[in-house]
């Protein structure tokens, strides 16, 4: 059979990349704009804690972007071929990967956080609570799957930008709110509130657009290992001091 020429649709594909340009924009903004703003209004000293703080937390969700990237092209194609229950299946798949494979990590952050940031200077360790408070907003995020995944492979990029445009502009307002109050403390709670709420508008929107949610049981098991963990790293803690604990835990 005589083969077809491939079709392209170039207002297509530009329409996508723009909204998706924007998307990323956003998002990247919801992830630095609470520094910019912390040097606005405090010392080049706090700006520093903050940073090492926020270094932890990227520490422990290196491994979030690569089972989201390998599960986004099997996303697509599981949507445009019609395949609902392979598709939930994925998608449940997906969240309980960045769930188990994570949570040892944040069980360790959340134990230990002074003594982890010690290691950079006795100084750093009174960022101990920004550490807890960015750890519980990522864990969320990482337990609610690639839910802005599904948004963008199922064609509905738009969906995508609005939701980081509400997150971004939350957390400008969040922190222009708090920082004066609270520091660098209320900058960290800014953040975590303003990304937990991102994620919570995409699952609501997968759910009621697509009908499917990211959790099954292997998540809930990995987050109560990780529960479990925590509880015997904060025992170890309280009972040895630096640097056995962190050794023992």
């Amino acid at each position: 059979p005589r083969r077809q020429p491939p079709t392209y649709n170039p207002r297509e594909l530009l329409g996508f990349s723009t909204v998706n340009w924007l998307s990323t924009l956003a998002s990247t903004g919801l992830l630095w704009v609470d520094t910019l703003l912390l040097g606005v209004f405090l010392s080049s000293a706090d700006v520093g804690l903050y940073n090492v703080a926020t270094r932890l937390i990227t520490m422990a969700t290196f491994v979030m972007p690569a089972v989201n990237s390998a599960f986004a092209p099997r996303i697509a194609d599981l949507h445009h071929r019609g395949r609902t229950e392979s598709l939930t299946r994925v998608y449940a798949v997906a969240a309980s990967w960045n769930v188990r494979l994570t949570v040892p990590i944040f069980a360790v952050l959340l134990a230990f956080p002074g003594e982890l940031l010690s290691l950079f200077g006795r100084g750093f360790a009174t960022a101990a609570a920004v550490t807890v408070i960015l750890a519980v907003g990522k864990l969320i995020a990482a337990a609610t799957g690639p839910c802005g995944l599904m948004l963008d492979m199922s064609g509905r990029p738009a969906w995508s930008m609005a939701n980081n445009l509400a997150g971004l502009i939350a957390n400008v307002l969040l922190n222009l709110w708090w920082i004066p109050k609270y520091g660098i403390v209320g900058s960290a709670a800014a953040w975590a509130l303003s990304l937990t709420l991102v994620n919570l508008a995409r699952i609501l929107e997968v759910w009621r657009l697509m009908g499917m949610l990211p959790f099954d049981l292997a998540s809930l098991k990995g987050v109560i290992a990780g529960a479990g963990g925590t509880v015997v790293g904060l025992l170890v803690n309280r009972w040895l001091g630096l640097p056995l604990d962190l050794v023992v835990g």
